[in-house]
């Protein structure tokens, strides 16, 4: 939940201040009906908001030391201090918003600005907090953050979008605080789960934490005055599933169906207790549902019998008899005639008494009948069962009672994204041991290759990308903050259209120059106007399609209608890429070193756009030759490449086309916006042009959405505004050339694509 709410919140701080500096009509028309309020409330005004201080954060730091409770102190103090430091920061870059023109009482401090640190950091304080506290408390703190936030806008410290960032900001750093220390996840206590049984009626003589546990409830053993003994399971306050952010944020990374995003704690218990019904009435073996409800301070609690035995985890490798087996997968099976999908099949949720096997803790389970978690099941169940006894007869005990067809349906899943991770804890090299699995039972069931299931998850791929966009817009922030649309307009009105008008007639010549560099890729002579119109479609289909993913796929059906075979027409694709994407860097370097003494090194970080770009690509570059792991997987690729680049340079004429097509292409971007720039009255050295396009172009290369929408934007405008160009001239410049390079294309690459199709060239 913590790590969910850190990052969600985080990169919601950075979009945010992205807007709040450009001052919408939504902004100010929330902002001034609490600003214009009488000035009689400001000595109230300026009490609420002092307890959004640094001081007042002392004070409960101060308190809670007190109280002797040092990890407490320790995880507030860091997050309010964290929350403070870094507002006050962004604060002095950013500085105040302009409010020329707008009817603000400005009635403490300098102006609104972004965020709101006083706001920030009662938020900081009230999140670091409320794991730890009782709801009253909690509740206290709410309400502090509330008026500290309405204080702000009356006067006039903030807007509503930066009263809103200094809410982001603050749940960053408490969420960042508690990742790092960890906290009670809001677990009930023993003596909680005592009171709400009582609620519920119970009488109980014994309670005792249970040895089997759930990851997001309380689980006890308990033993009534009445003689009965029960399992049961208490879903606190905090219970993370039953969060709505940490479950949207499961269900957007990790996309698996059927997840409920929204659900209350005692809904939950109750699904959970109906999943056991629907399962008792089916046969199965598993616990029997006593009661269900709300007791003590919200806790939500079910209430069942124990299951006997004990887990299939910790049975010899002896005792796990055919018959046993056998038992395990006839419970699988009867679970799943009846609509249910457990969703946690581990060795410790199969129980066994006396050869007979259960299925317990169906905290997880789904009634649906959605055919991805009864396939999940399926593999989890083959997986930890040929782990102890090995393939052949954990494969033999699954055909025999599900057949043949059923087992081959389910291979795909039999991959470590899919299961699990109790069922693969401690197991080495497993990707080896599930391919070799996946091989048998292929044999086994009659069922020809079997590739695994593609299954989205969170990757170093997806983190980086996401840090590209974080830098681009980080970079393009204080860059906007001079931009009025009103400026903008008048630089519209009194451009040199001519100027833009040559940009555009000479846009062809870079689908001209792609089509050139693939041409030099294969052996096989390419016609030059369908290739060139090959490149064109692309600009269409790379704008429905995030990362390329279009134009890569039509120009290798264009290879194969061509001849190229498939093999090579992807070898064809790489060595474009790799090719481009050397000659782009080489670009790079080369005018980043040129211009970097021609950068205006003034207070505003902005202009050292291009410098922060070049010790981005050392550092990288660094990391590439000095860390073992990533040194190991780049040079060996980059020496592939290299050798691929040096076949192609030993025929001339191939030489000339991927070599002279892939740096005409690079060449003509920055050509293009040097005239788009000088519509506007404005002009640049060609070396800034190319520091400026091409690096702005490596951000939005990175960025998860088509064409880098709305990141090259930014980094083109901070870019031109780092060598000198106003700020809305730079912009007008943007727009210009982005229309004339990625919006109008696309256009005309629709008409093309169909053609091309019509013709049979694709």
């Amino acid at each position: 939940m913590d790590v969910a709410r850190l990052i969600v919140c985080a990169v919601s701080v950075v979009v945010l201040g992205v807007w709040a500096q450009s001052q919408s009509s939504i902004d100010v028309n929330f902002f001034q009906p609490i600003n214009d309020l009488s000035s009689n409330m400001l000595g109230v005004a300026k009490g609420i908001y002092a307890l959004g201080s640094i001081w007042a954060a002392i004070a409960v730091v101060l308190v809670l030391l007190l109280l002797r409770q040092f990890r407490i102190a320790l995880r507030v103090g860091i997050a309010a201090a964290a929350a403070w430091g870094i507002a006050e920061l962004v604060n002095e870059l950013l500085g105040t918003h302009s409010i020329h023109g707008l009817a603000v009482n400005v009635r403490y401090g300098d102006g609104p600005s972004f965020p709101v640190a006083n706001v920030a950091m009662i938020t900081a304080l009230a999140a670091a907090l409320s794991p730890f506290a009782v709801r009253a408390l909690r509740r206290i703190f709410f309400a502090a953050a509330v008026l500290v936030a309405l204080a702000a806008m009356y006067l006039g410290t903030g807007l509503p979008s930066d009263v809103l960032g200094g809410v982001l900001l603050g749940m960053t750093t408490a969420a960042a605080v508690l990742v790092a220390f960890g906290s009670p996840a809001g677990k009930p206590s023993v003596e909680e789960v005592r009171a709400a049984l009582a609620d519920l009626g119970y009488d109980v003589s014994d309670i005792q934490r249970a040895s089997e546990s759930i990851p997001r409830a309380a689980v006890m053993d308990v033993a009534l005055t009445t003689g009965e003994h029960y399992r049961v399971d208490v879903f606190g306050r905090d219970q993370r599933d039953a969060q709505v952010v940490a479950k949207a944020w499961h269900r957007l990374m990790y996309k698996e169906p059927g997840l409920p995003v929204f659900g209350s704690r005692i809904q939950q218990v109750e699904h959970i207790g109906y999943t056991l019904l629907l399962a008792d009435r089916a046969g199965v073996h598993a616990p029997h549902v006593v009661k269900t409800g709300v007791g003590g301070p919200d806790a939500a609690v079910l209430v069942t019998t124990r299951q006997a035995g004990r887990p299939l985890a910790e049975l010899t490798d002896d005792e796990i008899t055919d018959d046993v087996l056998a038992s395990v997968w006839h419970e699988v099976d009867q679970l799943h005639r009846a609509g249910i999908s457990h969703g946690e099949l581990d060795p410790l949720r199969i129980r066994v008494d006396d050869g007979v096997a259960a299925l317990d803790d169906f905290s997880d389970a789904d009634a649906t009948g959605e055919q991805f978690w009864i396939d999940r099941d399926v593999a989890s169940v083959l997986v930890a069962t040929s782990l102890r006894v090995g393939n052949e007869r954990a494969i033999a005990a699954a055909v025999n009672a599900l057949g043949k067809d059923r087992v081959g349906e389910v291979l795909p899943v039999v991959q470590p994204a899919a299961l699990p991770a109790e069922t693969t804890k401690g197991t080495k090299h497993l990707s080896k041991e599930l391919k070799q699995l996946r091989d048998d039972a292929a044999k086994a069931t009659g069922v020809e290759e079997v590739k695994p299931l593609t299954i989205k998850r969170l990757t170093w791929t997806n983190i980086g990308m996401l840090a590209g966009v974080v830098l681009a817009l980080a970079i393009a922030i204080p860059s906007l903050e001079g931009i009025n649309w009103s400026t903008v307009q008048e630089q519209f009105e009194d451009a040199i259209w001519g100027w833009a008008l040559l940009a555009a007639v000479f846009y062809p010549l870079i689908p001209i120059a792609w089509a050139t560099a693939l041409m030099g890729c294969v052996n096989q002579d390419l016609p030059f106007v369908p290739t060139a119109l090959t490149q064109l479609a692309c600009s269409f289909l790379n704008l429905i399609t995030p990362n390329g993913i279009g134009g890569t796929a039509l120009q290798l059906d264009y290879l194969h209608k061509q001849g190229v075979p498939l093999a090579s027409g992807g070898s064809a694709m790489v060595l474009s890429t790799g090719v481009g994407g050397a000659i782009q860097m080489a670009l790079f370097l080369i005018a980043a070193a040129i211009t970097a003494t021609a950068v205006d090194t003034s207070s505003s970080s902005s202009d050292n756009a291009s410098l922060w770009a070049i010790a981005l690509v050392a550092a990288l570059v660094g990391i590439v030759l000095f860390v073992p792991k990533i040194r190991g997987k780049v040079v060996p690729t980059v020496k592939r490449a290299a050798s691929d680049i040096w076949a192609v340079i030993r025929t001339p004429k191939k030489a000339m086309q991927l070599l002279g097509g892939d740096l005409a292409g690079n060449l003509l971007y920055p050509a293009l916006l040097g005239l788009c720039l000088l519509a506007f009255h404005q002009r640049l050295d060609y070396a800034q042009l190319v520091c400026v396009q091409i690096g702005a172009g490596m951000l939005g290369n990175v960025a998860p959405v088509p064409g880098g929408i709305g990141v090259q934007e930014a980094a083109l405008t901070a870019g031109l505004t780092s060598f000198g160009i106003p700020a809305a001239p730079a912009l007008a410049t943007v727009i210009v050339f982005r229309g004339i390079t990625f919006a109008i294309p696309p256009f005309f690459g629709f008409f093309t694509l169909r053609w091309l199709r019509a013709q049979g060239y694709a």
